[in-house]
């Protein structure tokens, strides 16, 4: 008995370890649950993850993003007149028609900040290459002599901002202390005036062809520059980051401006 106890006990080893040996020797089709291999891993991510090519990333980024130093819609005059003859002309340098709905003119009046403007009007339609798009107020007394000439403009190129008929579009109801900016899509390209600053009744700074002052004047962007830019500006002693360079204008006088203006043409070198 107790021999074939001990020889039924080592048959019992013996299948076991046969059995173990077997196991060892079938790969298993199956990944377990606590355990993923690393090329699993690596599937999983890029699948996931949806990282476009190289050249997706670059057409997306150009074609949503400003691209500083490179030409693009930009303010290209600015009339404040007496009364209400106020005008603001953006010009299209580029050698392509833009999609106007891509950018926003905002007003920014007394001093208020990037995040608060008192007008906003996103603009529609299309822009050719070398031409004008003008907003324009003429409420009140008008100066015929510029009446004229923004009446010749095409309707598609224009747009009367007033408080009478425009609420919060109001673009062209500004004072020579209100700053002007001119966005695409959300991002700020272009600006005239400082926005964050009242500086009283008009900023007093030193232009292109010389002193001025930003009231019952003609500016117009010297014909050198072909791009929107933001810049930051030191006025007694604050640093305002949002604001124009004004070595990029010229300035007159409203007075000294000949009976024709040249509102709706605009040239570059």
């Amino acid at each position: 008995m107790k021999n074939t106890r001990m020889i039924a006990g080592a048959g019992i080893l013996l299948s076991l370890f046969l059995a173990g040996c077997q196991s060892s020797l079938v790969p298993s089709s199956e990944t377990p649950s606590s355990e993923t291999p690393s090329s699993v891993v690596t599937t999983s991510t890029v699948s996931t993850t949806s990282v476009p090519p190289s050249s997706e990333v670059t057409s997306q980024t150009t074609s949503e993003e400003p691209i500083p130093g490179v030409p693009d819609l930009f303010i290209s005059e600015y009339i404040e007149g007496p009364s209400t003859n106020k005008v603001v002309e953006l010009y299209n340098p580029t050698g392509d028609t833009v999609d106007l709905s891509l950018y926003t003119m905002k007003l920014f009046t007394n001093g208020r900040a990037l995040e608060n403007p008192l007008a906003s009007k996103t603009l529609s339609g299309t822009l050719a290459a070398g031409e004008t798009f003008v907003f324009y107020n003429f409420d009140g007394t008008i100066d015929t002599a510029l009446q004229t000439v923004v009446n010749a403009i095409p309707d598609a190129r224009k747009w009367k901002g007033v408080y009478a008929d425009s609420g919060s579009t109001l673009i062209a109801s500004f004072n020579g202390d209100d700053a002007l900016a001119l966005f695409k899509g959300e991002a700020i390209i272009d600006v005239f005036g400082v926005i964050g600053q009242d500086p009283g009744d008009f900023w007093s700074l030193t232009f292109a062809n010389g002193g001025g002052k930003t009231q019952d004047v003609v500016m117009t962007r010297i014909p050198s520059v072909d791009t929107p830019s933001v810049g930051s500006i030191n006025l007694g002693g604050t640093d305002f980051p949002n604001a124009f360079d004004p070595l990029e204008w010229s300035v007159v006088t409203y007075a000294a401006v000949p009976a024709t203006h040249t509102v709706g043409t605009h040239t570059i070198d």
